[in-house]
């Protein structure tokens, strides 16, 4: 049996490419780096909802978060747990676990890109080499790339026909981050006669494995997934951009704008609900180029109309733009790097200036370390504008054929 096994193992490994040996080398670095890199705050975070997970407690209440405010699903505490509970019973650091299953989906993801019809070689390179890849993985210490890896292989089983086994997929991926659970109506369209049990298998994936948290006093944030509002887009620009007009002596703009950024950080949250459903009614009613372009196309739309983010979600684009435009996701990713970078560095002046936000206290600035939170601010609207231009370029098109 054992010999048969490593036949089969030794065979497979024949049939992989010189780029597949790269990417394969690329991950193990990448395994390497993770024990000399440090971690984001996001780490931290994360250990203690996974205490808090393994105890029992309330997952969606900050009080046992740290304070944190969490809206993940089951799928992201389960394996965030995973990792606290295999730290603790190894005496190996939580740090380093927590990493791998991110690096792991990125080869995964590489490997599919490979690949598919609309992929190649020079596609799954760029994907496994661009910063942004890297430093989500390596340093930041995420989850969302587990869940993009799991959407991709969802719509690339789709594409072999394997509906049920898509649907499954995509309840995995949607148990780590609810966003993509969006996606069934791609599968919902092209299943065709095995469109009840594809979508069977979803739910019951979904709803079943997050039975626990239908107890919780704050099961509503699940439905409104959106953080850290004024880090991204048109609500950067509204929420700190009259705190710097103030350093110039327009004292009033902030309190002028106090009201519009209170609304759009209490209702914000709800333009994803409001999108998902135009996206979804848009997609049964049209025919679009193809799954990659739809997905591109619905996670295009969540970064034009969010009003919160954290850069951790700049990974969700990545494999679906450079699948659609090869050019158009290349530029992306070197934009988003260039704001990724810049924003560790931006998180280190809080320790520098001792105090709990920079962007809150731009006045105790020095001269340089302001003119470069300005640039860091820069390339992140930058960054949006790139996103939105494309999405209403796609949307354009869509409503003209």
């Amino acid at each position: 049996m054992l010999k048969l096994i490593f036949n089969k193992i030794f065979k497979a490994l024949l049939r992989i490419s010189f780029v597949g040996y790269f990417l394969l080398m690329c991950t193990m670095l990448k395994l390497l780096f993770i024990n000399y890199f440090s971690s984001s705050a996001d780490v931290g975070q994360m250990y203690v909802a996974g205490k808090a997970f393994i105890e029992g407690k309330d997952i969606l209440n900050p009080i046992n978060t740290g304070g944190n405010p969490s809206y993940f699903l089951f799928g992201h505490s389960l394996i965030v747990s995973a990792c606290v509970i295999l730290s603790e019973f190894f005496s190996f650091s939580f740090d380093t676990l927590i990493k791998i299953p991110a690096v792991l989906s990125d080869l995964m993801i590489a490997f599919i890109l490979l690949h598919i019809p609309n992929g190649g070689k020079r596609i799954a390179l760029i994907y496994m080499l661009n910063p942004l890849t890297f430093f989500l993985s390596v340093y930041n210490g995420q989850l969302h790339t587990v869940a993009v890896a799991g959407a991709i292989f969802s719509i690339w089983l789709m594409n072999q026909d394997r509906f049920v086994l898509s649907g499954f997929v995509l309840g995995l991926a949607s148990i780590i981050r609810q966003h993509f659970s969006v996606l069934i109506v791609l599968l919902a369209k092209k299943s065709g006669r095995y469109r009840n049990m594809s979508i069977m298998v979803f739910f019951v994936v979904l709803i079943l494995s997050n039975i626990p948290l239908f107890s919780s006093t704050h099961i509503k944030n699940v439905f409104v997934p959106v953080s850290n509002y004024g880090l991204w887009g048109y609500s950067m620009i509204l929420n700190h951009g009259p705190r710097l007009l103030s350093l110039a002596g327009f004292n009033r703009v902030e309190s002028l704008m106090t009201p519009l950024n209170n609304a759009l950080e209490l209702y914000g949250p709800g333009f994803y609900l409001i999108w998902a459903l135009i996206f979804s009614i848009w997609y049964w009613y049209r025919e679009p180029e193809n799954e990659w372009s739809a997905g591109l196309f619905f996670l295009l739309g969540i970064y034009t109309i969010g009003t919160g983010f954290g850069v951790q979600r700049l990974i969700w684009v990545v494999p679906f733009w450079l699948i659609v435009s090869f050019r158009q996701g290349t530029i992306f990713c070197i934009l988003a790097s260039i704001y990724l970078i810049g924003s560790y560095w931006q998180w280190t002046l809080n320790d520098k200036y001792s105090v709990v936000s920079i962007t809150q206290n731009l006045d105790v600035l020095k001269v340089c370390d302001l003119f470069g939170l300005i640039i860091v601010g820069m390339f992140g609207f930058l960054t949006w504008a790139y996103c939105a231009r494309t999405f209403f370029q796609i949307w354009r098109k869509e409503l003209v054929n």
